[in-house]
């Protein structure tokens, strides 16, 4: 159920910290009539195998990013994760007013979205990453998107989850009704907090270069290099 979800709450179970990365907020919301990027004149994408637009586009800037995702039916996911002291500067709690304060230092990024219309309130997420404590227990487990989260940046959530779910179940189908079981999950929680912080320290890495950007872009390919490996040995067999 997300990080701090309804399991981590009714155990009462402890709040970690990622070491080195930095306290993020974040401000998101739907919007219609954002537009797209390769029709302003502003950057060549010749060479690019896909319409930019259509993927998962992002805006780094110093002090945070901003994630513009279109849906199939004209909205499209707006949003910012910012570190604190930006944040602050902001006022990222304080919603709608926020996102123009910070469309006014993106001049690009305000020529794309000033005109678009929310189709929902602004949530304000005072702060973005989640490590729990305890992963597993006498008779629960935590899926990793509910142990720990670190920022949606190359949304690696998904594959951390998905590397979960096939270890809870494979401990299910051959261990269920044994003693084994409790040590099967034992071991898919080191493994989720092991993979949780490995995924941090890449992230911490990436904020940290936001004003360098071959340095950002060079760093980014250690998780897609990583993940694009890893499918093709799971297709193979």
């Amino acid at each position: 159920s997300g990080p701090r979800g309804f399991l981590w709450r009714a155990l009462a179970l402890r709040e970690a910290s990622f070491p080195g990365m930095p306290v993020t907020e974040s401000l998101f919301t739907h919007v219609e009539g954002a537009r797209r990027l390769d029709g302003m004149g502003l950057f060549p994408w010749d060479g690019a195998p896909y319409p930019v637009d259509d993927a998962a586009l992002h805006h780094v800037f110093p002090g945070g990013w901003i994630w513009v995702l279109r849906f199939g039916n004209g909205v499209t996911s707006v949003g910012v994760v910012a570190t604190r002291p930006l944040a602050e500067r902001l006022r990222l709690a304080e919603g709608a007013p926020a996102w123009e304060r910070l469309l006014d230092e993106l001049p690009t990024v305000a020529a794309q979205l000033r005109g678009a219309r929310p189709v929902r309130p602004f949530r304000h997420l005072p702060r973005v990453a989640f490590r729990s404590g305890a992963v597993t227990g006498p008779g629960w487990t935590l899926l990793p998107s509910a142990a720990a989260f670190v920022d949606p940046l190359l949304s690696t959530a998904f594959a951390l989850t998905l590397l979960g779910v096939e270890r809870i179940a494979r401990a299910i189908e051959e261990e269920w009704g044994t003693p084994r079981l409790e040590a099967r999950l034992a071991a898919h929680g080191r493994a989720t907090l092991l993979e949780a912080d490995a995924t941090s320290r890449l992230m911490a890495a990436l904020h940290a270069t936001f004003t360098r950007f071959e340095l950002f872009s060079g760093l980014s390919l250690l998780y897609f290099a990583a993940a694009s490996y890893a499918e093709t040995v799971r297709r193979l067999g």
